[in-house]
């Protein structure tokens, strides 16, 4: 799924990369270049990046939720709601 950003963002990105590309390899890209070339670097650099972000962040979660000594996962849905419902794990003892 490829990220999204408002206008305000997309912008303030580019410029960002814009001048990046300017200081670090001397390279004057038009908006339209740049945007191009940090919108293919979010799709596919960029979100390796966020997925180990998001993988990082459950991990930890999870350590600490282990830690607490509690087990917390999502029930089974019946077929005809949509909503899930987070709740304690049973005691096994």
């Amino acid at each position: 799924m490829p990220l999204e950003f408002t206008k305000e963002q997309t912008y303030e990105q580019v410029e960002a990369f814009r001048a990046i590309m300017n200081r670090r390899f001397n390279l004057d890209a038009d908006e339209m270049d740049a945007e191009m070339a940090l919108k293919d670097l979010a799709n596919t650099v960029v979100v390796h990046a966020y997925n180990k972000g998001v993988e990082d962040a459950q991990a930890y979660l999870a350590a600490k939720l282990t830690d607490l000594g509690i087990d917390v996962y999502l029930e089974p849905e019946p077929a005809e709601t949509t909503d899930k419902q987070v709740r304690r794990k049973p005691d096994r003892r």
